[in-house]
């Protein structure tokens, strides 16, 4: 008895267990497929009654129409949404369609459902699109280019299709930077489309296109052929190329003036130091040209070089190599001076040369606009124009802001205040009363005497000084020769304009000469000017006066783009 009923019990779990398999399968696999049917089923329909009401809208010939599942929701032919079993998701109402095309004068429905895992086992994919070539393609500007095109066409359904019925769209423009696609569409007789897409960037490689422009010159720019670029907001010269592909820049402009012994310090410390990040991450450290000649005029490679710096000055090989206009008193590094009068001269001790900086530039820099002019400078990425609203002392060295009738140019900020020097020499109309005696002795704003305490306290009657604030000044009581590294003694005077330093950024550039603060205490109690030495007291070239000054913080620009012709407005 206890047999049967173990047999009967075995018999049992074992049905049981079937049942339980069975049910499984029932409610995981059947129940939603026979729910995915009978949606397929019901959208069929409603696809037929829609074609029952709109008889216009069946196809003619061999072509195709097409209604999708939100279209016969949005027509009210299906009363309750389809969704798969034992869940409100919805099926794809933009995925989903039916398609009908006339086949033996009659008309054949295929539809295709995509609702969750399911989907009807119906053609509803584009042909598969193979290009010849990359499916990215980098090109330089002015470069010519053709599209390879196509290579082949499979579709589930057709097969091979002919290339020639890929359809292209292209707005490559060779000739301008930017980002441009090219489309090829085409769809196989489902009206299945396949849309593919070859992207092709067309940039400037400045390392490429100055080893181009230099290829018969040396590696150098020759005169005519001269293009510049833009750092921050100062504009260089491009010299030419070097051994490792780097670029060599002079700046285009005198940026100021330095004794010899001090010119690696004013490079490397103060002006490397005005620098944005942006553009010192362009600049590499590289050896200078260290080599004394003895016969410059001939001197056209160098042999000797210093250790890494990261700005350095041009040397005598440079100059006679490349289109470089050198200016008067041009220092450089051979410890040679070039006027442009008298050819080569040797620096000597008490002397301030005109400086300007020499940086390498990397390889691979992709220039974001311009064409190299004077006029349409090189730029380099992240150096566009600031927008309005863009605080002051946000803005790049070098960049122009016009205030109280002047332009003026950014030397740098300090604890939030922006500095900033004349563009041009003071205008011969404002400077009507201060024409008087210079002064002896040390720039000194509180002497009544002297040209410093006028542009105190008189030039406002010219200038507006409201967005200026009171800011320290250091003169230095030079007894021998004017120098940047200097233990001189100094006297500091908090002043809202001053007249510009010989060392400050900018403080030459526009003009030929100007009259400098810097001064000593020696035989003739002088002042410096830039280009013809020291000079004597009398004061008869008025016009060579440039103001140095601070912006208050917090202030805004409202229009412009921080070029000289057009300088940034603030309120």
């Amino acid at each position: 008895m206890r047999e049967i009923y173990e047999k009967n019990k075995k018999k049992i779990i074992i049905c049981v267990v079937i049942l339980i398999i069975v049910l499984l399968i029932w409610l995981i696999v059947l129940k939603p497929f026979l729910t995915f049917k009978q949606n397929e089923k019901t959208m069929m329909e409603a696809a037929k009654r829609y074609y029952e009401i709109n008889n216009s809208a069946l196809p003619t010939g061999k072509r195709i129409s097409t209604v999708t599942l939100q279209k016969l929701y949005d027509k009210d032919l299906i009363s309750k949404d389809l969704t798969t079993s034992y869940t409100s998701k919805l099926c794809d109402a933009k995925k989903s369609w039916v398609k009908v095309k006339k086949e033996d004068n009659d008309y054949k429905y295929y539809a295709y459902l995509k609702c969750g895992i399911y989907s009807s086992n119906i053609d509803h994919e584009g042909p598969i699109i193979t290009l010849k070539g990359t499916d990215t393609v980098t090109i330089n500007k002015g470069d010519s280019w053709t599209d390879p095109g196509v290579s082949s066409v499979i579709d589930d359904t057709d097969g091979n299709l002919d290339v020639k019925e890929v359809k292209v769209k292209s707005n490559v423009n060779t000739n301008k930077n930017g980002t441009y696609t090219i489309t090829y569409t085409i769809r196989d007789s489902f009206k299945n489309e396949t849309v593919k897409t070859r992207t092709v960037k067309v940039v400037q490689i400045l390392d490429k296109i100055v080893k181009n422009d230099t290829r018969e010159n040396n590696g150098y720019y020759k005169m005519n052929d001269a293009k510049y670029i833009k750092l921050d907001g100062i504009l260089f010269q491009i010299v030419g190329m070097n051994d490792n592909d780097t670029v060599k820049i002079v700046s285009s402009e005198t940026l100021a003036y330095v004794d010899k012994d001090s010119a690696d310090d004013w490079l490397n410390e103060y002006f490397y130091s005005k620098l944005s990040d942006n553009a010192k991450k362009y600049i590499v450290s590289t050896k200078f040209c260290n080599e004394k000649v003895t016969n410059p005029e001939n001197y056209t490679k160098c042999n000797k070089y210093s250790s890494k710096k990261n700005v350095g000055l041009l040397s005598i090989a440079d100059i006679n190599n490349s289109s470089i206009i050198s200016n008067n008193k041009l220092l450089t590094s051979n410890n040679y001076y070039e006027n442009v009068m008298d050819g080569y001269g040797k620096v000597d001790n008490k002397t301030l040369y005109a400086i300007t900086p020499v940086l390498n530039l990397k390889k691979d820099i992709n220039l974001s606009s311009g064409s190299g002019t004077v006029d349409n400078p090189f730029i380099i990425p992240d150096n566009k124009s600031s927008k309005p609203g863009t605080k002051i002392s946000d803005l790049k060295v070098g960049e122009y802001i016009s205030y109280s009738g002047y332009d003026w140019r950014i030397i740098g900020a300090d604890n939030g205040y922006t500095q900033v020097v004349m563009n041009d020499a003071l205008k011969s109309s404002d400077i009507t009363y201060i024409t008087t005696n210079y002064g002896k002795g040390y720039y000194n704003p509180n002497n009544k005497d002297t040209i410093a305490y006028k542009i105190v306290n008189k030039y406002s009657k010219y200038l507006k000084t409201s967005k200026f604030v009171k800011h320290n000044i250091d003169v230095y009581q030079y007894t021998n020769k004017i120098s940047y590294n200097t233990d001189a003694k100094k006297k500091t005077y908090k002043v809202k304009t001053s007249e510009v330093s010989a060392f400050d950024l900018f403080s030459s550039s526009s003009i030929s000469t100007a009259w400098f603060k810097e001064s000593h205490n020696g035989n003739k109690n002088s002042y410096y000017e830039s280009a013809n030495g020291y000079r004597e007291n009398n004061r008869t070239e008025e016009e060579m006066i440039k103001i140095t000054a601070f912006f208050d913080k917090n202030i805004v620009v409202t229009s412009g783009k921080g070029t000289n012709k057009s300088p940034y407005k603030i309120k």
